[in-house]
């Protein structure tokens, strides 16, 4: 196993007669390859506060290719909300190498909706060649909460040809839909030049 990494520090409490010293001690995660990756991507995951962008920014290739994979299915010991969260990380860092993989889960019917959800915003939040065509394809599906984040996606990557689709989608008078589909056919035309 790798060296520990030391942090000392002084704890000065008022109703303790002296200074107390806390030591934490940590594994060089760096020493342990995809291991310590996935251990130091689990850590990160589970701050309340989330990753920071200086988290995301210090993220290597490889702790990346480690977060695809969380990212793939439901995490045995976290369980689906931790791949959503690894989901969301992927479309902070804007990865492009996700794009298939989140293709696949945005259009996987036996998926957790979260999952699926999670995936779509991350195509919108990321953008790319051929991800309007999946974002579009998903403003059909049935269930109201994917239909509706494909629609807030596709505002973001769509081109003008969908803003038919939009509009098509606002006319049929689905309460919880069709009001987004509006304004995200607005958007689409302010963001396309066209509005």
């Amino acid at each position: 196993m790798g060296d520990a990494i030391s942090k000392r520090t002084v704890v000065n409490n008022p109703r303790l007669w002296h200074s107390v010293e806390a030591v934490r001690e940590w594994p060089d995660l760096d020493a342990l390859g995809n291991a310590g990756a996935r251990m130091k991507l689990d850590v990160l995951l589970l701050k309340p506060e989330g990753m920071t962008p200086e988290d995301r920014e210090a993220l290597t290739d490889d702790e990346i290719d480690v977060l695809r994979t969380m990212a793939t299915g439901e995490d045995p010991a976290f369980g689906v909300t931790h791949q959503v969260a690894a989901i969301g990380a992927l479309a902070e860092t804007g990865d492009a190498g996700a794009l298939l993989l989140l293709a696949d889960r945005a259009r996987d019917r036996a998926a957790d909706d979260r999952v699926r959800i999670a995936a779509i915003h991350a195509l919108g939040e990321i953008g790319g060649t051929g991800v309007d065509t999946v974002v579009g394809q998903l403003i059909r599906e049935k269930e109201p909460s994917i239909r509706t984040q494909a629609v807030l996606a596709l505002a973001k990557v769509g081109t003008a040809a969908d803003i038919a689709k939009l509009d098509q989608v606002a006319g049929e008078g689905d309460d919880l839909v069709a009001p987004l589909a509006r304004k995200a056919a607005d958007t689409l035309r302010v963001r396309v030049g066209l509005g």
